[in-house]
């Protein structure tokens, strides 16, 4: 998901972390943690259930930003071979190059 996300964000060019986080919410932990308070409310041990919600939540974390990680030489190379591939671009704004007379 991290690298998905992390293509996705460039793509739109907008912050990596606006795309994951949307992405991310319906995984988190929400029930375990609801369970763990309840038995903490009753009166017995839910400290199982907590320890679960939290390595969850590390999981998902650390799944992400491994993710994004490993997606950016990818991307870095992919927009390499685009512009070798591309060629001279033909079309667009004349730029002149500073200390040149043509």
């Amino acid at each position: 998901m991290g690298a998905v996300c992390y293509l996705v964000a460039g793509r739109f060019r907008v912050p990596a972390l606006g795309v994951v986080v949307p992405a991310i919410v319906p995984l988190l932990p929400g029930l375990d943690i609801y369970r763990g308070l309840a038995l903490f409310a009753e009166g017995k041990d839910g400290a199982l259930e907590l320890a679960s919600a939290l390595a969850t939540a590390l999981a998902l974390a650390s799944g992400v930003i491994l993710g994004q990680y490993l997606a950016q030489p990818v991307k870095r190379e992919a927009h390499r071979l685009e512009t070798r591939l591309a060629g001279p671009h033909m079309v667009g704004p004349l730029r002149r190059r500073a200390g040149k007379d043509t």
